[in-house]
């Protein structure tokens, strides 16, 4: 029994790692937000351009306690200067878009390095 649960375990952890690595991840600061697409700027200056559409879904990115605030987030929280991390598909379609609320220069913000870059 114990045994079978161990190997369950394993396997969903395979796929789930397998799932995540087939959707290309986008980390970076918002640059440009237009009706159907948002503009992010990664490290090493690299910019990359992706489509929103109302499959796209939005939630907060959240980086440090309390753990349990609630992150529901829209569209509207996307905006210029913002950290993101973006998950999309082959077509470089947003499937979902983790909004960091937290102000870029901040030990908080996972790109600080990359809007410190853009000053």
């Amino acid at each position: 029994m114990w045994t079978r649960m161990v190997a369950t375990a394993g396997c969903a952890l395979m796929l789930a790692s397998l799932a995540q690595a087939g959707s290309p991840s986008t980390v970076g600061v918002v640059t440009a937000v237009d009706g159907n697409s948002v503009q992010v700027t990664a490290k090493a200056g690299a910019t990359t351009s992706l489509h929103l559409d109302g499959r796209s879904q939005f939630v907060k990115w959240i980086t440090h306690q309390p753990w349990q605030q609630d992150n529901r987030a829209d569209r509207s929280k996307l905006t210029i200067g913002r950290c993101v991390q973006i998950d999309s598909d082959d077509a470089n379609v947003a499937r979902l878009v983790r909004i960091n609320l937290d102000d870029t220069g901040t030990v908080w913000s996972p790109c600080k390095d990359i809007a410190a870059s853009l000053r």
